[in-house]
C-alpha cells in the first residue's frame, strides 16, 4: 500500500517562487500525496498562480487570520494523510524526498520522524551555500530543547500523524517552527537518511537577518525552559553559553560592539 502523504504549504506574497515550489511537489517520485496550499491574504499574484495548477491533488484554501502559524494550523486541520510534512512556498523538495522516507516509516512503526540533509542555496537556487547533515538518531528527549539541536535545521521532517494532532502556538511570532517541532518531539523516535530532502532558498529579506528579533526569540526560548521541572541547571547553563556565543559573534561581525560585548560577558559568566 502507498499511504497518503499531506504536504502543507503556507503562502504569503510569494509570487516569484511558489510555482517552483509546487512543481517540486508534482515532480516527486512518490505520487500519493495531497498538497495543501494555504493563501494567507496575499496581495500579489500568489493566489492566481496557485489556481493556475489544475492537479486535483492540490487543495487551495484561504486563511483570513494573519500569520505563518495560523496558515500552517489551517493545513493541519485539513490534512487527511497518514504522514505529513511542511514545505515553505519559496523552498523546494528534491524528487526523492517523500518516497525515500515513506519507506522507512512503513518498515518501522517505532519511527515517528524521518529527516535528511538540508541544503541552503542562493535566491536563484543555483549556488549551494551550505549543507546541513543531521547527527542524531533515537528518542529525542532534550535534543530539541538545545539552541543548536543535532536533528533540526528546517521544517524538513516527514512526520507520522498521531492523534490528537499538535498545532502551532500562534503566540510565537519567531521560532514558531522550532516550538512546534519541540512539542511533537516530546514523544516519538527520530531517524534520518543520507540524502538531501529539503532545499532552502536564501532570500535577502529573510527574518533571520533581523538579529535583534532572533535574539529576543531565543532569549524567550531559553527562559521558557527554566520553568520546565525536568530541565537541570547545567543543561540550561550550557544553552545560555551557546546563546551568548552565537550572538556575540553575530554582533561582532556587524561591528555592533556594545551588543557583542554584552554577549561576551554572558558567555564568560556561563563558562565558569
Amino acid at each position: 500500500m502507498n499511504p497518503l502523504v499531506s504536504i502543507i504549504m503556507p503562502a504569503y506574497n510569494v509570487a516569484p517562487w511558489i510555482a517552483e515550489a509546487i512543481q517540486s511537489v508534482l515532480n516527486q517520485s512518490y505520487q500519493n500525496f495531497e498538497l495543501i496550499v494555504i493563501d494567507n491574504n496575499s496581495t500579489d499574484q500568489t493566489r492566481s498562480i496557485i489556481r493556475s495548477f489544475s492537479d486535483k491533488r492540490i487543495i487551495a484554501i484561504s486563511e483570513s487570520e494573519q500569520g505563518l502559524s495560523a496558515a500552517r494550523n489551517a493545513g493541519l486541520k485539513t490534512m487527511r494523510g497518514e504522514y505529513y510534512c511542511f514545505l515553505d512556498a519559496d523552498d523546494v523538495l528534491p524528487a526523492g524526498s517523500i518516497g525515500n522516507r515513506v519507506k522507512i516509516l512503513q518498515e518501522n512503526d517505532s519511527i515517528d520522524f524521518v529527516d535528511g540533509m538540508v541544503e541552503t542555496r542562493d535566491h536563484a537556487l543555483r549556488k549551494t551555500l551550505r549543507t546541513w547533515r543531521p547527527s542524531f538518531e533515537g528518542v529525542l528527549g532534550d535534543e530539541m530543547n538545545k539552541i543548536i539541536p543535532r536533528c533540526y535545521a528546517a521544517v524538513s521532517w516527514l512526520i507520522r500523524k498521531r492523534n490528537p494532532v499538535v498545532l502551532f502556538n500562534t503566540e510565537w511570532k519567531s521560532l514558531e517552527d522550532r516550538i512546534f517541532f519541540r512539542e511533537i518531539s516530546k514523544s516519538g523516535r527520530y531517524t534520518h537518511i543520507n540524502e538531501i530532502v529539503y532545499v532552502v532558498r536564501r532570500r535577502q529579506e529573510s527574518l533571520m537577518s533581523d538579529h535583534s528579533t532572533m535574539e529576543r526569540a531565543f532569549r524567550k526560548f531559553i527562559d521558557d525552559q527554566k520553568n520546565e521541572h525536568h530541565q537541570q541547571r547545567n543543561f540550561i547553563k550550557k544553552q545560555e553559553k551557546v546563546f551568548h556565543s552565537i550572538f556575540m559573534k553575530t554582533y561582532a561581525r556587524n561591528l555592533q560592539i556594545r551588543m557583542a560585548t554584552f554577549h561576551f560577558v554572558g558567555w564568560i559568566r556561563n563558562s565558569c
